[in-house]
């Protein structure tokens, strides 16, 4: 008995483990986001947030599977800090309307892991990056010689209601430039941009940055990352600060004891930057001394001449070949001069030659991509920003210095090209109509020399996202349709149509309702066909009105006019052949009243294709030109027919048609006639 109490004292009172493992943030769990399609490839479009209960850091962030369309980027994280963060980058065009899905894993130093499921869905919308950075500036410019702390310029990014904590913002790409930041609301920010260490224009010219902001202002519906950012150009202005390089200068000269003050001892070429042509050398000896030239270690790249002096002579150093000149490659050239007497002592003398270089305009500008895309909403406002093109060129300036001098190709018209920082905005908006087309591929071209040297060219491809902006439209305003004796149906198919210009769906998709419902009757939300449900019991004229919509948002609809007569409305829908094309649809409703004596409505005209059920062709020999028409002929009571009216509009009509056959003879006889003097002009050739 007491040694089973003491065993369960132990147990009560034994060390107690708690498995500990990392914890994802909850304000950061990426479920069901909602992603803008127009996110750019490696951009960043979410923000994770882990902490560890043992602060065992850092915590390494990584997918599972194999997930292509994103990818994590794990920061920088030390036991002094309490979270550990990563990117969520987009490696891959997002498809609107789709939905992704994935897992992350997140670990700690002790090999403990949590995995979360992450998803989001792409949605037919475009980043509002004006309004999260509105007024920002995309280049800023600074002197090489500017001191610590300089401040180079500001940006506002607004904040988003939605989140508990105001606007923060980061920057990234150098650690020469850093951020000083407050809140300017309770959301907003403002934050300007300082130098942290010293530039070097002969080092680099431009530092990209990129201003990241977390937490920032979008449109919640439609856009619910917690991260944007903006990018920034620095560029370093070249203050004179090179001194002269001295191309030539041996560093042993032997002077004859003859010399006398004002003879020349050497001469050395110096200039600021590089030289364009080696320097022309004299060597000084003693009088009546036959010395050899050689030059060694400069694997042929030049020679010497001429190769044997005598007495103080000039010499000249002569490139003789020319590939391992090329500043890309190597900035100087370094061999050897060696003097050798020719006598009894042999002396030597051995002089070092540094060739410094100097860059030409040998290279084209290079974009750093062959393709750039991008996907914007037609009817864009006019300085959107579409995209930035950029290219390098590994010349010095002012072959370095690039100017994007052309965006050519169909449509161009429609953007601006920016010739000093490469980004494309919107023009003209009203160009911009998917209906017409769905993108543009156009070509941007670059030349270096500040747009005056080497040209290159890369492709440019705008991709239109059709918007809701094309109303439904009834093909006709008025529908007529007549019910059957047996009252269940009409006497033909009753449809009533209507089209949308949109290109895409839901946006061009059409639902049909009736606005006033009648009893009895049922309109097909997707056909458009009208369907008598039981038995018609009307025995007047029925107007109602129908409505056509699309899908898309905001909804667009239009209406139409829809008919109904009863069995007994003295109504019937005929259907008539009549000479000649492109009818005036008043004239042809004239004319059938004239010869019905009833109220007519036109339903249709249409091109006579040499047959129609249910029709007989009385024209036949008078013109090869018919059209049918469809209408709808109400009688009354009173209905009465002129039959001497009738003759004379037959008679005016008989003669219209004589008219138009005579003309037509008398064109195909002009047309034989040039026909024949043109072959009697060729035989007589």
């Amino acid at each position: 008995m007491m040694t089973c109490m003491i065993g369960w004292l132990t147990f009560m009172y034994g060390p107690l483990i708690v498995a500990s493992i990392p914890l994802l943030d909850p304000t950061t769990q990426l479920r069901q986001v909602l992603v803008p399609a127009d996110a750019a490839i490696g951009s960043i479009i979410y923000r994770l947030r882990a902490s560890d209960p043992t602060v065992d850091y850092p915590l390494m962030f990584g997918l599972q599977g194999e997930a292509t369309t994103v990818s994590i980027d794990s920061l920088n994280c030390t036991r002094l800090n309490s979270i550990c963060q990563a990117n969520v980058v987009l490696r891959k065009r997002l498809e609107p309307g789709r939905f992704y899905d994935f897992n992350v894993n997140i670990t700690n130093q002790r090999g403990e892991t949590t995995t979360t499921n992450c998803s989001f869905r792409a949605t037919n919308a475009t980043t509002p990056i004006g309004d999260i950075f509105p007024g920002a500036p995309t280049l800023l410019m600074v002197s090489e010689k500017a001191r610590r702390n300089t401040e180079l310029g500001t940006i506002i990014a607004k904040g988003n209601p939605a989140r508990p904590n105001g606007v923060l913002l980061e920057l990234w790409g150098s650690p020469q430039f850093g951020l000083y930041q407050k809140l300017i609301t309770n959301r907003d920010a403002q934050a300007t941009v300082v130098l942290l260490g010293q530039l070097d224009y002969e080092t680099k010219t431009v530092h990209h940055l990129t201003v990241v902001a977390n937490d920032p202002w979008t449109i919640m519906k439609e856009d619910t990352r917690n991260i944007a950012s903006w990018p920034l150009l620095v560029a370093v202005l070249d203050e004179q600060d090179t001194p002269p390089n001295f191309d030539l200068a041996p560093p042993t000269t032997t002077l004859s004891p003859t010399l006398i003050p004002g003879d020349l001892v050497l001469r050395i070429h110096a200039e600021d930057g590089t030289i364009l042509d080696l320097p022309q050398t004299e060597i000084v000896t003693q009088p009546g001394n036959i010395i050899t030239l050689n030059l060694t270690g400069n694997n042929g790249t030049f020679d010497v001449s001429p190769r044997v002096i005598n007495g103080p002579s000039k010499f000249q150093i002569k490139v003789s070949d020319p590939r391992l000149l090329d500043y890309e490659e190597r900035h100087s050239v370094v061999c050897y001069i060696v003097a050798q007497e020719l006598g009894s002592d042999n002396f030597t003398a051995m002089a070092k030659l540094e060739v410094i270089l100097n860059d030409v305009n040998d290279n084209a500008p290079k974009f750093s991509q062959d393709k750039y895309e991008k996907s914007i909403e037609e009817n864009s406002e006019i300085g959107k920003t579409l995209l930035r093109v950029e290219a390098t060129d590994i010349d010095r300036e002012p072959g370095s210095k690039i100017q994007y001098t052309r965006l050519m190709g169909s449509g161009s018209e429609f953007f601006n090209l920016d010739p000093i920082t490469g980004v494309i905005t919107v023009a003209h908006s009203l160009g911009l109509d998917a209906e017409k087309t769905q993108g543009f591929n156009l070509s941007v071209e670059a030349a270096d020399e500040d747009g005056k040297g080497k040209i290159s060219t890369t492709v440019v491809v705008i991709n239109l996202i059709d918007i809701n902006d094309e109303t439904p439209q009834f093909n006709k305003n008025i529908y007529e349709f007549i019910v059957n004796r047996e009252k269940n149906a009409f006497t033909t198919e009753a449809i009533i149509t209507a089209t949308d210009k949109d290109i895409s769906s839901p946006n061009n998709e059409i639902h049909y309702e009736l606005i006033t419902p009648i009893e009895n009757l049922h309109l097909d939300e997707k056909t458009g066909e009208l369907l008598i449900s039981n038995t018609w019991t009307e025995t007047r004229i029925v107007v109602t009105k129908a409505r056509a919509r699309d899908g898309g948002i905001p909804v667009l609809s239009s209406e139409c006019e829809i008919r109904i007569y009863p069995p007994d409305s003295r109504t019937r829908k005929m259907v008539f052949i009549f000479p000649g094309k492109n009818l005036d649809p008043e004239y042809v409703r004239r004319t059938l009243g004239t010869i019905t004596g009833a109220q007519v409505t036109v339903n249709e005209i249409r091109p006579y294709l040499g047959s129609e059920p249910g029709a007989t062709d009385i024209s036949r020999g008078y013109t090869s030109d018919k059209s049918v028409v469809v209408a709808t002929l109400s009688y009354s009571e009173n209905s009465v027919v002129d039959v001497n009216t009738v003759h004379q509009h037959l008679l005016k009509y008989k003669n219209w048609l004589r008219d138009q056959v005579m003309e037509e003879r008398a064109n195909l006889s002009k047309l034989q006639n040039g026909l024949e003097e043109e072959k009697r002009g060729r035989l007589n050739m």
